[in-house]
């Protein structure tokens, strides 16, 4: 499948807890430094990428075939990246009060050898896969780190606001000393039973509760066509970004590829402080150091870059503008009601990679070209 989505990528903020997850113990960063000291690069108006020619999209029902067709399992992924996106991957379970094969919990932790608590092995408010034995995140309910063996073990016929224990052994392999082939005991708290929310099991009620301010949306029926207009829109622009032709530098990839490491090191960092750097938590979220995901980082930075000159190319050819007032309308849709002019300002800078301008321009296009792209693409299909 040639279709991926071009939408712009978000730093995924996540607490991690490593004592009991895998075979690997976390190191004292303490008093790290929280850059990578990436190289500066200044970029001049010959740096500026250009769109040399755009692609025909005047009939959409020729570009919406063959790889740029959107199917059943898209709509299925579609659904899950939506909830996770929104952070209501998971919905409580209330009708029982124990724990069975398939739920996810929240629970806190403490780890005991010979009856002491053990450095490191204590967490509070951890999302965990019972029967994977893992933890998940908790926006999606997608698994993340594995625990050792045996960990979750305890928790099966536990009950909510009680405790219950895990006997575990450490792997040999394990990466403390102190804990490498040795017993030990978790006791756990449990604070709640979740389940991922599926389609099946979604209601018209969870979804007003969540949707209806920022995105007017109050059933399943409306969901789905939501999910399927963003999916079919996000067809389209990838259509015209591999048909249409470029000229972007290396030096202006790399230039916002920087930008890009220092927003994930600044949020890191308001998170944690100086004890997390971005190669630790590279490491323990996903295995990979900055060195080895850089490539990738590239890559998807370079496809941000031609989606965002793509939409300003579409929006001066078609004379297409949004007024100020439409623009703060819009915008007001993707915060919560107590977000800031702060949270704004912030926002406005990340999207254009460190210009505030750049980023609402970016998005006045992105809109607007939404909306003339769909308005065509609705025409088509009840022609």
């Amino acid at each position: 499948m040639k279709k991926k989505l071009v939408a712009m990528m978000l730093c995924a903020a996540m607490a991690f807890s490593v004592c009991a997850c895998g075979n690997n113990e976390a190191e004292n960063t303490e008093g790290t430094e929280s850059t990578q000291n990436t190289e500066e690069i200044t970029i001049t108006e010959e740096d500026l990428p250009t769109v040399e020619k755009v692609a025909d999209y005047s009939d959409i029902s020729a570009i919406l075939k063959d790889e740029y067709a959107v199917t059943e399992d898209e709509l299925s992924q579609g659904f899950s990246s939506f909830m996770a996106n929104n952070g209501v991957g998971l919905v409580e379970v209330t009708d029982r009060d124990t724990v069975q094969e398939g739920d996810i919990v929240n629970i806190d932790y403490v780890g005991y050898q010979n009856g002491e608590a053990f450095d490191g092995g204590t967490a509070q408010d951890q999302w965990v896969d019972v029967s994977k034995n893992c933890s998940v995140d908790s926006a999606s309910g997608a698994a993340s780190n594995g625990y050792i063996d045996g960990f979750t073990s305890g928790l099966l016929g536990a009950k909510v606001g009680q405790t219950a224990k895990s006997e575990v052994t450490f792997p040999e392999s394990y990466g403390s000393e102190d804990l490498a082939g040795k017993p030990a005991t978790f006791e756990f708290t449990v604070h709640g039973i979740y389940q991922v929310v599926t389609e099946d099991t979604i209601t018209d009620a969870l979804i007003e509760e969540n949707f209806k301010q920022r995105y007017g949306i109050s059933t399943l029926a409306e969901l789905k066509k939501y999910i399927k207009e963003e999916l079919t829109y996000n067809a389209i622009m990838q259509y015209l970004m591999d048909n249409s032709s470029f000229e972007i530098s290396d030096k202006y990839v790399d230039y916002r590829t920087n930008a890009f490491i220092e927003y994930q090191e600044e949020t890191l960092y308001a998170m944690y402080g100086d004890s997390v750097d971005l190669d630790t938590y590279l490491s323990y979220t996903n295995g990979y150091t900055l060195e080895q995901i850089l490539p990738t980082w590239k890559e998807m930075m370079e496809s941000q870059i031609m989606y965002e000159i793509l939409c300003a190319k579409i929006a001066e050819n078609e004379n297409l503008s949004l007024d100020e007032a439409a623009f703060k309308e819009y915008i007001l849709t993707m915060f919560s009601e107590d977000a800031t002019e702060e949270d704004f300002e912030s926002y406005y800078k990340y999207v254009g990679a460190g210009n505030t301008e750049d980023g609402k321009n970016y998005l006045r296009n992105e809109k607007v070209v939404k909306e003339f792209m769909m308005n065509n693409y609705n025409a088509a299909v009840t022609e």
